[in-house]
């Protein structure tokens, strides 16, 4: 279990009051990622169901790592009010014969502070973040070869620095984040998770 400090800034809260509690769990998501609203926000609402008359806090983050024309606040706040999508998320839920998200967020969410990118040292940042991805140790040679150069012009190109997401070396979409009110880091992980696994997470740092 991880046991450092978790940084949470946001630019703009957009529901709610958005204010920690002593245990929360923190949903970090995008709009333009379907696993994010159509996988894992419906686990996040189911907790926030369980636990909301428990001494837990479910909020929200959105941010943006990558498709900065899409993942707007602008576009976070149109998906909070009238439910409808962009990009790949709508595309998804076309698929699934729906126009709107079917279903409203009931708790507090906050948009991730974002400051335009500036790469000191591109080598340094290309290995740190190659350092970060699974299985990169135990890549080939030159498959890490190729892992660097995709890394490095994406970090290139990457227009914004999200404070949050990158300030905690996050590696995607959906993220979760488990922190106390001192904000000590509980429990990370990336992708999807399933009700049960992380309700037996919040118990067990529920129990006395």
């Amino acid at each position: 279990m991880a046991s450092e400090r978790f940084y949470l800034t946001y630019q703009e809260i957009l529901q709610g009051d958005f204010r920690p509690g002593d245990l929360n769990l923190l949903l970090i998501f995008q709009v333009n990622c379907p696993g994010c609203l159509l996988q894992a926000m419906p686990v996040a609402i189911k907790l926030w169901e369980h636990y909301r008359k428990r001494r837990v806090c479910v909020l929200g983050l959105s941010t943006a790592f990558e498709d900065f024309d899409l993942n707007t606040v602008d576009n976070t706040r149109i998906l909070l009010k009238k439910g409808e999508l962009v990009g790949e998320t709508k595309n998804a839920l076309a698929q699934a014969g729906q126009s709107v998200l079917p279903y409203k967020i009931p708790f507090s969410i906050a948009f991730d502070e974002l400051r335009e990118n500036e790469p000191v040292n591109l080598d340094d940042e290309t290995e740190e973040y190659c350092q970060r991805l699974e299985g990169f140790d135990e890549a080939q040679p030159e498959q890490k070869r190729k892992i660097r150069q995709e890394v490095r012009g994406y970090l290139a190109n990457k227009k914004y620095y999200a404070e949050t997401f990158d300030g905690n070396c996050l590696k995607g979409t959906p993220s979760w984040i488990i922190f106390n009110k001192d904000y000590k880091l509980l429990y990370q992980a990336f992708g999807s998770k399933d009700f049960d696994s992380l309700r037996t997470i919040m118990e067990s740092l529920l129990a006395p």
